[in-house]
């Protein structure tokens, strides 16, 4: 789509380039509902509609763009909170995909849609209070909050772990308190590797040993997105 990049540029003019591109290519596959879907543009399936845990990255990904120094329209990023605003429910959890006949609600879609709000500068709004009165009613209904994600462990922790952080001090130690020795259970000690998590999905380990430490180390907040 960009064709071949001049064999005379640096490293970081390559990763600007590509950056760039990725950029570019999420924007042109941003759907009519505002969200993302499974496919980009150009692959022939642009009627296929999008759904919530797409969006959520890509939101993120045009975050992280713009924290960069690259151009991202303000458009987008309304259109695709606007997609998330929508997807939430009144009980506050978040559904599927609003473009298709799935209405299916779940624990850690809701947490991602949080944290996704809070990425894109949401602080207050009735969506927010619903949504993380959706994941505390789950959080008390586990015998420990971490195991609320039950469909998605390392998925739903990742971004419930964000939301309870932008929640405030006292709720962020309350879940984390109890959270985390749920986290370090599931770790594995190896003779050479050290400590790692497996995925209890297939998902791979690399996968799951690096969620596994992007969530206990949030309160060090090395990188911008668990600054708050």
């Amino acid at each position: 789509m960009f064709g071949t990049l001049p064999r005379d540029l640096t490293r970081a003019d390559e990763l600007h380039e590509k950056l760039r591109g990725g950029l570019l290519l999420s924007l042109a596959s941003q759907t009519e509902h505002g969200g993302w879907g499974y496919h980009h543009a150009g692959d022939g399936k642009r009627q296929l509609a999008d759904e919530a845990s797409v969006t959520i990255t890509q939101i993120q990904a045009m975050r992280a763009g713009h924290n960069a120094g690259f151009d991202v329209p303000s458009w987008a990023i309304d259109r695709a909170v606007d997609y998330v605003r929508r997807c939430m429910n009144p009980d506050g959890g978040c559904r599927y995909s609003l473009g298709m006949s799935v209405h299916r609600v779940t624990y850690e879609l809701t947490g991602a849609a949080v944290s996704t709000l809070n990425a894109s500068g949401v602080y207050a709004s009735k969506e927010l209070e619903r949504g993380m009165e959706f994941l505390r009613r789950h959080q008390a209904a586990s015998s420990n909050p971490a195991l609320a994600a039950s469909d998605y462990y390392y998925y739903g922790n990742f971004y419930a772990a964000q939301a309870m952080w932008q929640a405030g001090p006292d709720r962020f130690a309350d879940w984390f308190s109890r959270a985390h020795q749920d986290i370090l259970l599931k770790k594995h000690v190896g003779p050479q590797a050290g400590w790692y998590w497996e995925s209890p999905r297939g998902y791979g380990r690399p996968y799951a040993t690096a969620m596994g430490l992007l969530m206990l180390e949030i309160p060090l907040q090395y990188l911008p997105i668990f600054q708050r």
